[in-house]
């Protein structure tokens, strides 16, 4: 949780890294009935990142 107040709002940082981590860790990605996964997708992705996203997913879908 503390590593979600220190790093930057960027998915590189609150997505990958930590998903690296666990993988380095555990051997295998973290999936839908992980604790991991959820935690990465509430905190990083929503929390941190929802304005990335957002912004990809309008530029993706603008174009398609």
């Amino acid at each position: 949780m503390a590593y979600q107040f220190v790093v930057p709002n960027h998915l590189l940082w609150v997505v990958v890294v930590p998903s690296v981590f666990i993988m380095w860790q555990t051997g295998r990605l973290p999936g839908p009935f992980d604790l991991e996964f959820w935690l990465i997708a509430y905190f990083g992705v929503y929390k941190k990142c929802w304005s990335d996203v957002l912004w990809a997913a309008k530029a993706v879908f603008f174009w398609a």
